[in-house]
């Protein structure tokens, strides 16, 4: 797949023409680096990038500080309704697991702080797949099975009652 890089951007018009280039492209994905993404996160074009890297396949930041990995989350959340999930393996990533709504820390070595953090812990990257699709689904299937017997005991409770105020 095609990348369309957004590197070594120092100033805000720059990064408004090169965004506006972008928009234009389809099925790019979108690299920016970290001296970039600190006029990207500015107040002035913050919601012109999340408005635009939403629509993107993907979004590669390279070279970020954990402030603004946790910027990037928070700014997904803020401009989009889609639920995020962080996913990272020492301590820089904290605040970015802290910000999304799933975190998933990977034991490795440079600690365990990420994993400390997070809502989901896993020895290794490659245990990420079974997490999402093995216990993603049968949790899934654990709670639309418990909705089904919670209404039918609903329903159950709401006719007798019906019934034993008709018979008295």
């Amino acid at each position: 797949q095609k990348s369309f890089d957004i590197v070594n951007i120092k100033k805000g018009y720059e990064f408004e023409r090169e965004i506006k280039k972008y928009s234009n492209l389809n099925d790019h994905i979108l690299v920016i680096d970290g001296t970039t993404l600190d006029i990207a996160l500015s107040s002035d074009y913050e919601e012109i990038f999340f408005n635009i890297s939403k629509n993107a396949p993907a979004v590669v930041c390279c070279r970020c500080s954990p402030t603004q990995k946790a910027l990037i989350v928070r700014g997904m959340n803020k401009y989009t309704n889609a639920r995020t999930a962080a996913i990272g393996d020492g301590g820089n990533d904290v605040g970015m697991i802290q910000a999304a709504n799933v975190g998933v820390g990977i034991l490795g070595k440079e600690g365990n702080s990420a994993s400390a953090a997070s809502d989901f812990s896993i020895g290794e990257f490659k245990f990420l797949e079974r997490l999402v699709l093995h216990h993603g689904r049968w949790f899934y299937y654990r709670l639309s099975y418990f909705f089904v017997f919670y209404g039918w005991k609903n329903l159950m409770m709401t006719l007798l009652l019906y019934f034993y105020m008709a018979d008295s």
